[in-house]
């Protein structure tokens, strides 16, 4: 039998495998099956070989696998992929997941991209995304990093992307995060924006120097409180720079961003404790500082002349096994 063109195949995200299926058991029998590699045919002509090295590195046993959409005279209807993968890293004999479509492979096939469409329009109709270009949204890791939207899009499944990307890997901002928020230096919230030292006003005190609504701190900034860090604790060496520091800096988890000024109060606070900051790290290694007044707290671990600030974090009654140097 002559095989198809895989963009003539059908193509269902594994993340809608199940909504398919449900669709399918309405239109022809389904069952739920084992089968070994060796005995699936393919229908499709071309494997993307990246594709299948990938799927093979990510499942260390066949059984984890989704299933794959198979015909009753075992043609793969859906899964080509998945199929290489596992015949690649364990060989024919294994047993994989399969669902069978109880009609023979080019029915089946017609059937399942019918069943693809209707499911890619049904979600069509449910998508409704309160965000246009040009707007701000959350992405990264952590997705903690604010990404301006350049373009929005439909992959070939018909997913939704923002700037190339599936939408899955972006958080939208609340409304409240949206407007312009100002602390002053204590990281209390202010009504209006601040000055440059960190005082709230109002328009009976202005000033000409007014400061930037609060943001995500750049790693140039962090490199300039890096440096300001190092004269304050001199003659140790702190590092703020490590990435995990930095993008748990501005983590949603904190409640509100950690702010510039908020970092350059917190050692010159430290600088005050320096000697007991010292001791600490000389006889157990780590220490935490914490600060009562905006909540930050660090963790730091000595490694020869260097001080590493492990990770930072904004909470209350902060609690650890290691020794706090409140400042």
């Amino acid at each position: 039998m002559p095989l198809y063109s895989r963009k003539d195949m059908p193509q269902v995200n594994t993340q809608n495998l199940s909504k398919a299926l449900s669709i399918a058991k309405s239109k022809v029998k389904v069952t739920k099956g084992m089968s070994k590699v060796g005995s699936l045919k393919a229908s499709q002509k071309e494997l993307i070989k990246s594709k299948v090295l990938g799927i093979s590195k990510k499942y260390n046993k066949p059984t984890d696998m989704k299933p794959i959409i198979i015909s009753k005279d075992n043609y793969i209807i859906d899964g080509h992929h998945r199929w290489g993968a596992m015949l690649l890293k364990f060989g024919k004999d294994v047993q994989i997941p399969t669902f069978t479509l109880h009609l023979k492979r080019d029915k089946a096939i017609e059937i399942y991209k019918l069943i693809a469409l209707d499911l890619s329009e049904r979600l069509k109709e449910n998508i409704n995304i309160p965000i246009k270009v040009g707007d701000t949204v959350l992405g990264g890791k952590f997705k903690n990093k604010r990404i301006v939207v350049k373009s929005i899009d439909k992959n070939e499944k018909g997913d939704i992307t923002i700037n190339g990307r599936p939408l899955l890997k972006f958080r939208i901002l609340p409304k409240e995060e949206i407007k312009e928020i100002y602390f002053d230096r204590f990281g209390n919230k202010c009504k209006n924006p601040t000055t440059l030292d960190g005082r709230c006003i109002d328009k009976n005190h202005p000033s000409p120097t007014i400061r930037e609504p609060l943001s995500e701190i750049p790693m140039g900034d962090l490199k300039q409180i890096d440096t300001f860090a190092d004269k304050k604790l001199n003659p140790v060496d702190v590092v703020l720079t490590d990435k995990h520091f930095f993008d748990r800096l501005n983590d949603p988890r904190n409640d509100k961003e950690i702010s510039k000024a908020e970092l350059i109060g917190f050692f010159k606070r430290l600088a005050k404790k320096k000697k007991t900051f010292l001791d600490f790290l000389d006889k157990y290694n780590q220490v935490v500082a914490v600060d009562d007044r905006t909540n930050i707290n660090i963790p730091f671990m000595k490694q020869a002349n260097k001080v590493i600030a492990k990770t930072v974090m904004r909470k209350k009654d902060f609690k650890t096994q290691n020794q706090k140097v409140s400042i």
